[in-house]
């Protein structure tokens, strides 16, 4: 046997190997090493190709890497090879000519919140729809289907779309959730603390460039709803009155301040609640509207509810 045809094969491996090394060093996490019997010769001839990757929503403008979060897998690969990847990535590296590869969807979030899936995906051929529940919320549904699928034999072209939308547009997006926690941004000013919390916005809908949301306080005690008032802790609800100010237009928060901006925008437009899942105690909503332009940019926000007569709430909203 002649020493050529004995370096030949070995380099032709190594180089395999280095290929490889080098995808994992650049950030796509290889969970399996390619078949050996899958012709390496064909494997080099094609070359790696870059295949885009979309998990788009039917809200227009709230299709923001910062307001959801996946985790995607490929494989099925008759070549062996198999990648995780997130949504840091637009596009991932695959085996063109490859064949049988299937792309799945291993984890969903929406601000922290997970969705799981309660009627899953079987076979993952595009044109298939699941449905998911939310972690926190089980009314709360989206409605995912596979718009395009990896071809077979794969080819440069091939796309990876999955895309969700709202089963019921009551129930809407838990959207900015991550920029509304009490505990983070909840500050008032006079003698009474209130006796509630801001938890939750939802999308309730889209229309002309505006999102609308329904913005949910929950009583900390069990809220008096007796037909003359609605009370938490005896702070009478239905006096209450707010005001929506962006928040740099307002150097210093003081009691002239927010007096100021209650004078320009004074609303007090409410609905009550007892006995949800999600807020046993009770409650009430605010409707805010936002344009796509403001939640795109990131803008922030100062909520101002008044207590009483002296004593004002002040929540941040933030679209970060």
């Amino acid at each position: 046997m002649k020493l050529g045809s004995l370096i030949k094969p070995l380099k032709v491996v190594c180089c395999a190997s280095l290929f490889l090394s080098l995808l994992v060093a650049c950030g796509y996490k290889e969970k399996g090493a390619v078949k050996k019997d899958w012709p390496l010769t064909q494997k080099l001839k094609s070359d790696m190709v870059p295949i885009s990757v979309e998990l788009v929503s039917e809200l227009e403008g709230l299709n923001l890497h910062s307001a959801y979060q996946y985790n995607f897998s490929i494989d099925g690969c008759d070549s062996g090879y198999s990648i995780d990847f997130d949504e840091s990535q637009d596009e991932i590296m695959v085996f063109e000519s490859d064949t049988n590869c299937i792309a799945k969807l291993n984890a969903f979030k929406i601000n922290g919140v997970s969705f799981n899936p309660e009627e899953p995906f079987l076979s993952w051929k595009t044109g298939e729809v699941a449905l998911y529940t939310s972690s926190q919320n089980p009314e709360h549904k989206l409605q995912m289907s596979i718009v395009s699928q990896l071809g077979s034999p794969l080819k440069s072209s091939d796309k990876i779309i999955f895309k969700f939308r709202e089963l019921e547009v009551k129930e809407g997006i838990e959207y900015a959730t991550a920029g509304l926690k009490n505990s983070q941004s909840l500050e008032f000013l006079g003698n009474h603390a209130p006796p509630y919390e801001l938890t939750h916005m939802l999308v309730t809908k889209k229309k002309k460039g505006q999102i609308s949301f329904k913005v949910h306080f929950n009583c900390l005690s069990a809220m008096d709803n007796r037909q003359s008032e609605v009370s938490c802790e005896g702070q009478n609800l239905k006096d209450l009155k707010y005001a929506l100010a962006n928040e740099g237009s307002i150097e210093t928060v003081d009691f002239e301040s927010v007096e100021e901006q209650f004078a320009l925008d004074s609303r007090s437009k409410k609905e009550f609640f007892q006995d949800e899942s999600y807020a046993p105690n009770g409650g009430f909503t605010i409707k805010l509207k936002f344009s796509l332009k403001e939640i795109v940019a990131k803008s922030k926000y100062l909520l101002f509810l008044k207590n009483d007569e002296d004593s004002f709430s002040i929540h941040h909203i933030s679209f970060e």
